[in-house]
């Protein structure tokens, strides 16, 4: 999306999500640099010669603001469709199936609504469609129907 600019305060908050002592997410040194390749058209620890979190970091104070956007984005989708556990505390984790162990993180849950309302307000018009999902998966939720 042309025209989105996500402020230095903004990526902040993504970083603080996304890096995790030098690691961002849960991706190895080759699937991140596979991943960025696919993203935005360079494979950063490749091109950096850094830790993943470094390289980012290095990659988001040079990139134009819509590849920013663009790589920030990317990674936020790509935290929402594979980390949910950390971030929904009623998340059924097959890792744990049958288990009182939850991979919930508090403070990954805070930070992870405030980056969906940037993305939600960058991205525009589906945001109220989102908002309508979420009250609804909360209104249908297992504690509610049981």
């Amino acid at each position: 999306m042309t025209g989105a600019v996500i402020t230095k305060q903004e990526e902040g908050t993504f970083l603080m999500l996304f890096n995790r002592s030098g690691y961002v997410l849960n991706f190895s040194t080759n699937d991140f640099d596979v991943f960025t390749t696919n993203s935005i058209g360079e494979a950063l620890c490749a091109k950096y010669g850094l830790s993943k979190g470094k390289s980012l970091i290095a990659y988001l104070n040079s990139a134009s603001d819509e590849n920013r956007f663009k790589l920030l984005s990317d990674l936020f989708h790509y935290y929402e469709e594979n980390m949910e556990y950390e971030y929904n505390e009623n998340y059924e984790d097959d890792l744990y199936w049958g288990s009182s162990i939850s991979r919930y993180d508090e403070r990954y849950a805070r930070i992870y609504k405030k980056c969906k309302t940037i993305i939600d307000r960058l991205e525009g018009g589906s945001s109220a469609i989102a908002k309508t999902a979420d009250d609804l998966k909360g209104k249908f939720s297992s504690e509610y129907m049981s």
